[in-house]
């Protein structure tokens, strides 16, 4: 599965397109935006996380989604994604929220990533 990275318009995200495209990472992104996402993709995301939904969303939520079914959840979420956190990584194996240049090596691949090192 390729890379698949979601997106808004900010610094994080910038940050994460600049730095795949400076690697020659091929990544699909996607504008984090109404009914882009679907309630199996949310759920595959949540599969990977540790801590559920509080992996994936903004701290800064006013939504109480711990007082939410997950399907409440989900639908709240697919119909406005905003509290979710942007800059999401997803390549089917692993899952990376943010930016973070340490963490984002892992979607460089293993040859080039130990090139990277002796050059």
């Amino acid at each position: 599965m390729e890379l698949k990275i979601y997106t808004e318009s900010n610094s994080s995200s910038r940050k994460v397109t600049k730095w795949l495209n400076d690697h020659d990472v091929d990544f699909i992104e996607t504008r984090l935006r109404s009914n882009v996402l679907d309630k199996k993709e949310l759920k595959v995301l949540l599969s990977f996380t540790d801590n559920g939904l509080s992996n994936l969303l903004k701290r800064t939520t006013k939504i109480k989604f711990d007082d939410l079914t997950l399907n409440m959840a989900l639908e709240l979420l697919i119909d406005d994604p905003r509290p979710l956190k942007s800059s999401i990584l997803f390549d089917g194996k692993k899952l990376r929220v943010g930016f973070n240049e340490e963490e984002i090596r892992c979607f460089i691949p293993r040859e080039l990533r130990a090139l990277s090192r002796i050059g």
